[in-house]
């Protein structure tokens, strides 16, 4: 049974939300949910086509809340990608070039800007929301385009909306750069320089991918990577699961084990918690932190912890960050009083990488927190990507040498 107070904690929060929702609801009602739209069905034998390759694009208009963006043109592209045991899986990414030509030196970059989608269903998908107006993430990425770069935005949870899962976020994001260059109507060179950006669970992606680029798509030009407040293991999972985000760890959890099914969550499962799976299989983030906030997974399972069952202690080894080493420079920032991702983690994925030789810059900051330093820890990822980028070819690429390292604190 669940306790009163908590029941009327959930019904304020969803309260809440829901009055923060309530006008995004009136953005592009016309615009199908993936799952309804024709389009993202693929009829190609994913088998016989290798990784990347573009499968369908189709010109979209997209909106940043109520305006319609006019400084740049957009794609979605559906493209041939990988999931977590080698299936072939049909993706989804979208891709916006700025009207505006590029004058820099060399070709125009390609930044891959991975956003915090962090729920079970297609609400929250980028080729969604950006042609819904609901784009969370945009500004940074309008950032990003006022710079004169492309900007390519993946659907990285996958067909099963596999929330939490590293493996198959770090495929999908790779194969869509890949099929960015494939576009001739976007104009990109094959040798353009590529960097690659997200922040929390849009960093965790954004590093599983840059962990895979070597072994992966070792072709893919990548001259910096970007990523702030990553969870490196597990560990957020255990830390909030309980408290008032406690939805957030639960959502994560389902999401692993749609990808990883060996975590047994579904086999552990008692009769509550079946009701639950149920109930929760497309919530967005926000949903899930109002429908459970304060209660532990374990409330839900037949075992008394769910994360310590072999197969979920086999599971968090995988889904651990530092297994391999990035090949291109890394630039990690995060605020020392993170309330969800402790400063240690960035600390340890810092000296882990250093020690394998690659070039790390780690930004420590005093200043705002979890949420807060997402915007704030953007200006110095503009400064170093800009560093990156819009460097003469060969300069950049000695540059991206390993043995170089560098710290810095706020």
């Amino acid at each position: 049974m669940v306790a009163l107070w908590k029941r009327a904690l959930s019904r304020t929060i969803t309260a809440v939300i829901h009055a923060a929702e309530s006008p995004k609801q009136h953005r592009r009602p016309d615009v199908p949910l993936p799952t309804d739209d024709p389009w993202y069905k693929s009829h190609e034998a994913l088998d016989t086509i290798q990784p990347g390759t573009l499968l369908d694009h189709r010109p979209v208009e997209f909106r940043a809340g109520s305006h319609w963006v006019s400084h740049a043109r957009a794609w979605q592209l559906r493209y041939r990608s990988t999931d977590t045991v080698g299936r072939p899986i049909s993706a989804v990414a979208t891709l916006m070039v700025p009207e505006r030509a590029w004058t820099g030196v060399g070709p125009r970059p390609l930044v891959s800007y991975q956003g915090a989608i962090d729920s079970l269903g297609p609400r929250a998908d980028p080729s969604y929301t950006f042609r819904k107006g609901s784009q969370k993430e945009f500004l940074l990425m309008t950032l990003a385009l006022r710079h004169g770069w492309a900007v390519v935005t993946a659907d990285f949870t996958g067909p099963r909306h596999a929330f939490g899962a590293g493996l198959i976020a770090a495929r999908i994001t790779l194969d869509g750069i890949r099929a960015a260059f494939q576009l001739d109507a976007a104009g990109l060179s094959a040798g353009a320089p590529v960097a690659m950006w997200g922040y929390s669970g849009g960093g965790q992606a954004t590093v599983w991918a840059a962990e895979q680029h070597p072994l992966y798509a070792p072709e893919i030009r990548l001259t910096a990577v970007a990523a702030g407040g990553v969870p490196t293991d597990n560990r957020t999972l255990y830390r909030i699961d309980g408290g008032l985000l406690s939805g957030f760890a639960l959502g994560a959890w389902l999401g692993i084990s749609r990808e990883y099914p060996q975590t047994n969550l579904l086999a552990h499962a008692n009769d509550q918690g079946h009701r639950v799976v149920e109930e929760i299989s497309d919530m967005t983030v926000e949903e899930l932190i109002a429908y459970f906030p304060c209660r532990r997974i374990g409330e839900l399972t037949t075992v008394a912890d769910p994360f310590a069952t072999a197969g979920a202690v086999l599971v968090n080894e995988q889904l651990a960050l530092g297994r391999r080493l990035p090949s291109a420079p890394i630039y990690l920032y995060h605020a020392i009083y993170d309330q969800l991702v402790p400063i240690v983690e960035a600390d340890d994925l810092a000296a882990t990488y250093r020690r394998g030789g690659v070039d790390v810059t780690l930004k420590r900051s005093h200043l705002g927190e979890h949420l807060l330093f997402h915007r704030l820890g953007a200006k110095g990822v503009l400064r170093y990507l800009t560093s990156r980028l819009e460097t003469a070819p060969e300069q950049t690429v000695a540059e991206a040498g390993p043995g170089q390292a560098g710290a810095s604190s706020a």
